[in-house]
């Protein structure tokens, strides 16, 4: 009877909205998933810089040399997630397609890299066809590297390098035992194989993607294997709270055979 009662009491708060007894199903956001609202954004950007894109586009045809980026733009992605970079660019071709009918923008998708399974499985499906490789730290471990499939690949050359590397022990979210790049916790190993892939493979335009919190002047450091020492200081860029210490306790120089500083151990 008890029960019989808050039931009859119980009215639902979390969702205000009255649906029709005897017509079609309301989406909540009210409004129909297929009215194509993310193709008007990108189609209002792609207004707004469409022109930038073909001088660029006639700046690389005429005179490639000044052009960081040639085209087509020959994409890989790392740590890709659902590879938001590739349908950006898809999206952005299509506007252009209605747009400038005549422009020269145009894109190939390279290869992905992706460790999670459930999103192997979205990019397999949503990008046939693109080779796809399972782990950041060992797209540079030899000549080929073994792909999600069990298959021996050569890494495909590309001119665009996008990374997402991993953000958690970056992140201001995890308020203990945040971790630095030297701590080497995943944060750390993504971006330093991410790093090393821009050895190996020297894409032209590398772009990296990642928290607000991440140290960045410290990855702009490893990526540019250049080092300011007036700038350095004796804390780490993020404190790990089970190895206290200072970031520079390590770092050793050599004098190679040109009188140059080499940095041995960072």
């Amino acid at each position: 009877a008890m029960l019989k009662k808050a039931h009859a009491a119980y009215k639902p708060h979390n969702n205000p909205q009255k649906f029709p007894k005897n017509g079609p199903y309301v989406d909540p956001v009210g409004v129909d998933p297929t009215h194509g609202i993310v193709e008007g954004i990108v189609t209002a950007q792609v207004r707004k810089v469409g022109k930038l894109l073909q001088n660029l586009t006639q700046a690389n045809e005429g005179e490639p040399e000044l052009c960081d980026l040639s085209f087509p733009l020959r994409l890989q992605t790392a740590c890709s997630g659902t590879d938001a970079p590739s349908i950006a660019l898809g999206l952005i071709t299509e506007s252009l397609d209605k747009l400038v009918p005549s422009h020269s923008f145009s894109y190939t998708h390279e290869m992905s890299c992706e460790i999670e399974p459930f999103k192997q499985a979205y990019i397999g499906r949503n990008f046939p066809g693109v080779p796809l490789f399972p782990d950041i730290t060992k797209l540079t471990a030899g000549d080929t590297v073994t792909d999600v499939y069990g298959r021996p690949q050569t890494l495909p050359d590309g001119n665009l390098f996008i990374a997402g590397t991993s953000c958690k022990d970056f992140s201001m979210l995890k308020t203990r035992d945040r971790q630095d790049i030297e701590d080497y916790g995943q944060s750390g190993q993504t971006f330093l194989a991410a790093v090393e892939f821009l050895e190996v493979k020297q894409p032209p335009v590398a772009i990296f993607e990642n928290v607000d919190g991440a140290p960045w002047a410290k990855m702009q450091e490893y990526i540019r294997g250049r080092i300011s020492l007036g700038e350095r200081n004796n804390t780490k860029a993020i404190k790990d709270s089970s190895k206290p210490g200072d970031a520079d306790r390590e770092l050793k120089f050599s004098v190679n055979e040109r009188g140059e500083y080499v940095a041995e151990v960072i």
